[in-house]
């Protein structure tokens, strides 16, 4: 037996069991040479046709859900923990200020106050 055919044997003999989301559907067995032939393979409703569908009937399902939406305890804790650490920045920044080596750093408190602070009302409101 050739080094060749010993590959396509196994390639062929390999197998992925799919299990049916029904009770009518049973196990089946796809070929890697079924599941990577571009055309269908036997009857016009095959495995690997069976196998797509399923896929994209699960991809569909996850696009038909709603948005998830925040409950307001959750707002307002996130709210209240961005604009906290915001004010903390700021506080510091103001500290940092009076010190002449220390003016960029100070800089850098402020923005990132102001940011987390913004951050704090753009959670609250949306």
């Amino acid at each position: 037996m050739s080094e060749r055919s010993a590959e396509q044997s196994l390639y062929e003999k390999s197998t992925i069991k799919v299990q049916g989301n029904s009770s009518i559907q049973p196990v089946t067995n796809i070929t890697l040479a079924e599941m990577t032939s571009g055309d269908p393979v036997g009857t016009p409703n095959s495995n690997t046709e069976r196998f797509a569908t399923n896929v994209q009937a699960a991809l569909s399902e996850k696009e038909n859900q709603p948005a998830y939406k925040d409950c307001l305890p959750c707002k307002l804790t996130g709210a209240a923990a961005f604009t906290g650490i915001g004010g903390y920045a700021l506080n510091e920044a103001r500290k940092i200020r009076r010190i002449p080596s220390k003016q960029g750093t100070a800089v850098g408190f402020g923005v990132t106050g102001v940011l987390f602070i913004s951050a704090g009302l753009y959670r609250l409101i949306i």
